[in-house]
């Protein structure tokens, strides 16, 4: 029974997080290490499944955690409505609107990425994009009034 209560919760998480960010025009910048860790966390949890488990529910559970941790590692972005957002206290992904950010600033970090620093909902929150979506990002951002 805590198996389908895990891969329920998962598989909302995980439809949620793609559901919010489906209307993302540019989406973060895949850092190699996180990429890298996701892929270990990924084997461990097999590993982990067929040592103690070894059943079908057990790796569909596996694979929803997985599923999820991707959604919620990967999905944030921009779009032309707002940003999608990892709140930082939840992994479930909120869509930040233009109209309720109260400022953003940009900040060069490196050859590949930039930062883009963003105030909203009374916290600041910081997101990389690659150096090819600059134009992108800043056009999309031209939306935003400060308040």
């Amino acid at each position: 029974m805590s198996k389908i209560m895990l891969l329920i919760i998962f598989l909302i998480g995980s439809i949620h997080n793609f559901y919010v960010s489906k209307e993302n025009d540019v989406y973060i910048s895949r850092k190699k290490i996180l990429t890298a860790i996701l892929i270990i966390f990924g084997l461990v949890s097999f590993y982990l499944c067929y040592t103690l488990d070894n059943t079908i529910l057990g790796y569909i559970a596996v694979v929803s955690a997985i599923t999820y941790v991707i959604s919620f590692t990967f999905t944030p972005g921009i779009g032309k409505n707002g940003v999608s957002l990892m709140m930082g206290s939840t992994t479930l992904i909120k869509n930040a609107k233009f109209n309720n950010i109260k400022s953003i600033k940009y900040k060069e970090i490196g050859h590949e990425d930039f930062k883009v620093i963003i105030n909203v909902y009374g916290n600041e929150y910081h997101q990389f994009y690659k150096n090819r979506d600059k134009d992108k990002v800043v056009e999309l951002f031209k939306n935003v009034k400060p308040i």
